[in-house]
């Protein structure tokens, strides 16, 4: 998703609307923390058969939990930051990747959710 903004942002002729430029940048800068918190969530959960303890499993989930929150959270804020953009392709192109992958975090969230309250 951030590669797509960012070509976005390099295609689109924004013309006079620093508005929506603006909005450009931050969403691809707001999807590379997602990113970023989608990695070291994944990274977390490769290392659940290694926890050992219960505690040491705890920890690993807790951890789990709050990446894919935050990436959740990033992604949220790329639509926050078109809300004070004029309605056109690039916002509405832009909204809707944006709520499918929310959708798919969301899920996974959980999923991840609904583990740890198992345990």
């Amino acid at each position: 998703m951030a590669n797509y903004v960012s070509s976005i942002g390099r295609q689109a002729d924004f013309g006079a609307d620093q508005r929506a430029a603006t909005a450009v940048e931050q969403c691809y800068s707001s999807f590379r923390d997602a990113m970023d918190s989608m990695h070291d969530s994944i990274t977390e959960m490769r290392g659940l058969r290694s926890a050992g303890s219960f505690e040491s499993l705890r920890f690993k989930l807790n951890s789990v939990q709050t990446y894919m929150s935050s990436a959740l959270t990033d992604e949220e804020d790329c639509l926050d930051v078109f809300e004070d953009v004029m309605d056109g392709k690039i916002k509405r192109h832009v909204r809707d990747k944006t709520q499918k992958l929310e959708h798919v975090t969301s899920v996974a969230l959980a999923l991840v959710n609904s583990y740890v309250e198992q345990e």
